[in-house]
């Protein structure tokens, strides 16, 4: 059983994220990709800002880049999603009597190792999807040089790479409080060489070796 005397000593965001831990268990995942998204939207709104006084876009252009958005995005998450379904299943199963040394490895690699593999992955595949979608935002919408369309898809890779860097390194460090319990179940024999230890910022458990 997990219990609030198990948490980590350290500074007051670590105690309000093992408490928020302790709490909810392995469901913490869902409170912090949900933040992750509002996280991204945000980010999204404010490069799309910077798009429209760049351009000088109208009302409609903007609506016009927005749907194109959603009508791409939407699905390209769902399918991102669809792919993770193994990893989130064998996350949300470390809890109660699950919580052993035998699953602690392939819990810890799907909760380090994973979502770098994954955010590699689907940055590739947007950088290549942004270029046809580019092109049919100024065939379609915008009035400008189709030398415009550079900035513009440079724009929004970069977008893209700061949301993957949030969602990435911001999951990351919201779970620190579930790796330290996957970390304290882990075999002496384990070695996760290939998983970066994100338990290593604190000086309350050792890495495992």
């Amino acid at each position: 059983m997990i219990t609030v005397s198990d948490a980590p000593t350290g500074g007051r965001v670590d105690r309000t994220l093992a408490r928020v831990y302790y709490r909810l268990g392995a469901r913490l995942v869902y409170v912090v990709y949900a933040a992750n998204i509002a996280i991204s939207a945000l980010t999204g709104l404010v490069a799309l800002l910077w798009v429209q006084r760049y351009f000088a876009l109208s009302t409609a252009d903007v609506v016009l880049i927005v749907a194109l958005l959603l009508g791409a995005g939407v699905p390209v998450g769902a399918l991102v999603l669809w792919t993770w379904r193994d990893t989130f299943a064998t996350v949300l199963s470390w809890s109660g009597a699950d919580r052993t040394a035998e699953r602690a490895p392939i819990v810890w690699a799907s909760l380090v190792r994973r979502p770098y593999v994954v955010s590699a992955r689907a940055f590739v595949a947007s950088s290549a999807l942004m270029v046809p979608f580019t092109a049919l935002i100024f065939a379609v919408g915008i009035d400008h040089s189709w030398l415009a369309a550079i900035p513009f898809y440079a724009s929004t890779m970069a977008t893209l790479l700061a949301c993957g860097v949030l969602w990435t390194f911001g999951a990351e460090f919201a779970l620190r409080p579930m790796l330290r319990d996957v970390a304290a179940h882990l075999p002496v024999t384990s070695s996760p060489r290939r998983a970066p230890c994100a338990c290593s910022a604190s000086r309350s458990r050792p890495c495992p070796s």
